[in-house]
């Protein structure tokens, strides 16, 4: 299993600008509050429709009054989330490859205007989104909500960009034959040498490729089996088990590639910590054993707690 998170929020301080009067006539009086953002998508983008937007944190319990946001100078519709103080605009046609200019202006009550300005650039290999699912990634997902029902945990929903960021990592993994078992070579890597290449890291390919604005992680399975038994066996494995178990694990994307199995899990903002136990005790189909090495040496199956 290997995770990434976003980098740290650009930290601002900003000077801001009340006017307040008085009975000896008006006076203007500076205030200083800081804010800090998260714009994305960074660099390049390997989508041809991915999300755009930029997520604030401001003190003092700031809200904004008002907000535009344009795209290379025109103006767009974005959704504005009160609750995370985010701002995401999803384009509804494919963006052409080549350079672009987000900005988003924002509007306070007695204080200046704020404007956020970013770039990116759609890549000239980028696809389409993963839109449509298989029935074999449906089930996938089923078995995944099976697992979070009993943990007590709520269902999670697919993510076209997860989707494709997990087809697009199988097929490179599948197109390259990755060995990981008789070889050093990571299931969680790529070799820019190598054809289907869309990113050496999880991090490159979730948050640059994919243009994801969430933490996330991958889990990746090499078995000849199905997909639903693939995740079994990843939920089996106490490490692996672990990213199943996340209380703010919100969204997933699934694709399985011959023997190639691909996970990838999206995580919401702003969940306190919470204790998690598996096997809860309303699981009545835990295996006793977990594993039987060579020497007959049997392990019974693996109890993992987790505050996340």
């Amino acid at each position: 299993m290997r995770r990434t998170k976003w980098s740290s929020f650009w930290k601002i301080g900003l000077l801001v600008f009340m006017l307040l009067s008085s009975v000896m006539g008006s006076a203007q009086k500076s205030y200083a509050f800081s804010y800090g953002y998260l714009a994305y998508p960074q660099g390049e983008v390997g989508l041809l429709r991915p999300a755009i937007g930029a997520t604030l944190e401001l003190s003092e319990g700031k809200m904004p009054a008002s907000y535009r946001f344009f795209l290379n100078n025109k103006e767009v519709n974005a959704v504005y989330d009160p609750v995370s103080v985010k701002y995401v605009y999803q384009p509804t046609a494919d963006l052409a490859p080549g350079n672009y200019t987000a900005r988003i202006e924002l509007s306070f009550s007695g204080y200046e205007p704020l404007q956020i300005e970013w770039k990116f650039t759609v890549s000239g290999t980028a696809v389409a989104l993963a839109i449509e699912t298989s029935k074999e990634q449906q089930e996938g997902l089923k078995a995944i909500n099976d697992y979070r029902v009993k943990l007590g945990l709520s269902k999670v929903v697919f993510n076209e960009a997860l989707n494709t960021a997990a087809k697009k990592h199988a097929e490179y993994l599948a197109l390259n034959k990755i060995d990981a078992i008789h070889t050093s070579v990571s299931l969680h890597d790529e070799d820019a040498s190598l054809p289907g290449y869309i990113g050496q890291t999880l991090q490159q390919r979730i948050q640059q490729f994919a243009a994801y604005p969430r933490d996330s992680s991958e889990d990746v399975a090499y078995n000849h089996v199905s997909l639903v038994e693939a995740i079994d066996s990843l939920f089996d494995a106490p490490y692996h088990r672990s990213p199943f178990m996340v209380p703010s694990l919100v969204e997933i994307g699934i694709y399985k590639e011959g023997d190639y199995h691909v996970i990838e899990f999206g995580y919401s903002d702003g969940y306190a910590p919470e204790l998690v136990v598996s096997p809860t005790s309303n699981d009545s189909y835990v295996p006793t054993t977990l594993m039987v090495t060579k020497a007959q040496t049997r392990f019974g199956y693996t109890l993992v707690i987790s505050i996340l």
